[in-house]
């Protein structure tokens, strides 16, 4: 494949491109965390030669390619700061309704609680939310042989090594300390609500990434 730039540089031409505004976030994107093309090329599932045509304004990409990009810039320069928890599972309920053809009886049955509360928890309903976000959990990683903390470290290191990310840059991206999430990736004591935190962000990281390339 040969070499790839340590960092983004995007050659300025004198014609403008109708998808000026997908360069502009994506160098945001990668001058906050650091991204070289290779890893950009892998989030936005494009190839490096299709990432590098698009920077310097020279290549085209399909609709379904601009949407899918859009969706992941959304929520990696935005989302994980200007969502709350709630709301990040909220998306996730939405989309598993959406994307499997749930209804919100049949959703509340699989993760085993009353269809009201489901539904007050989407309707942004003051209720016991910690239940529902754990068996979220679950339900992306599957109820047999469930081990929450382990399940969710194996992402971790999937996506660390898939998308040859630093703890520094991950951590980042989730919006976590680097210690809490090294603790955490160590099966370390830390805090209930930072350990709720990184599962339910992970699971997010881990959605926005795969779910966008079907």
């Amino acid at each position: 494949m040969g070499d790839f730039r340590d960092s983004v540089e995007v050659s300025f031409v004198s014609n403008s491109s109708p998808f000026d505004y997908l360069i502009e976030d994506i160098q945001k994107l990668a001058e906050k965390f650091n991204f070289n093309h290779q890893q950009l090329s892998k989030i936005f599932d494009l190839s490096i030669n299709e990432l590098e045509d698009l920077l310097n304004r020279k290549g085209n990409i399909t609709n379904k390619q601009q949407e899918n990009i859009e969706n992941k810039l959304t929520m990696l320069n935005f989302g994980f700061e200007g969502f709350d928890m709630k709301e990040r599972v909220t998306l996730i309920l939405n989309d598993l309704l959406s994307e499997y053809r749930l209804t919100t009886e049949t959703l509340s049955k699989i993760i085993n609680v009353k269809e009201k509360e489901l539904i007050d928890f989407m309707k942004k309903q003051i209720i016991d939310t910690e239940n529902i976000e754990n068996k979220l959990t679950m339900l992306n990683f599957g109820f047999e042989g469930f081990d929450m903390k382990e399940r969710v470290t194996l992402i971790l290191n999937d996506l660390l090594s898939e998308y040859r990310l630093t703890t520094e840059t991950l951590s980042k991206i989730i919006n976590v300390k680097e210690k809490e999430l090294i603790d955490f990736m160590k099966k370390q004591i830390i805090d209930t609500n930072v350990e709720m935190k990184i599962c339910v962000n992970v699971i997010m990281l881990h959605f926005v990434l795969h779910h966008q390339n079907n």
